[in-house]
């Protein structure tokens, strides 16, 4: 959880500039949400990767209105992170939908790029 901490607040100012307000948005309530999603992300992998899936559908829904630069900087900085979390921690997929809250706020509609 403190790798995945440190990276989202080290992204929030080292990131592509077009990132940094998301980063700091993710970062706000981020422990607190990680614990949340880690009560609540079923054990059985079958449910989690369901669950998992059903969020990722509506961040595609949101990305596809979105800025397509906005878009494809947020999708290669994701991997990277989810890269990054995977090596240092196999718990990485709890803190995935610590990201799709911040990106159902964003009110940008110009962009068609599905993250996933």
């Amino acid at each position: 959880m403190r790798d995945a901490t440190s990276l989202v607040h080290f992204r929030a100012f080292t990131s592509n500039s077009i990132l940094h307000d998301y980063y700091k948005a993710a970062e706000i309530h981020f422990n607190d949400h990680l614990k949340e999603q880690e009560m609540e992300l079923p054990e059985n992998i079958e449910e989690a990767r369901e669950l998992l899936h059903n969020k990722l559908n509506e961040v595609n829904n949101v990305l596809a209105k979105m800025n397509k630069e906005f878009t494809m900087e947020l999708k290669q900085s994701l991997h990277s992170f989810a890269n990054h979390i995977v090596n240092v921690n196999s718990s990485w997929i709890k803190s995935l939908p610590l990201f799709i809250d911040p990106l159902l706020e964003i009110k940008d509609k110009t962009s068609s790029e599905k993250l996933f």
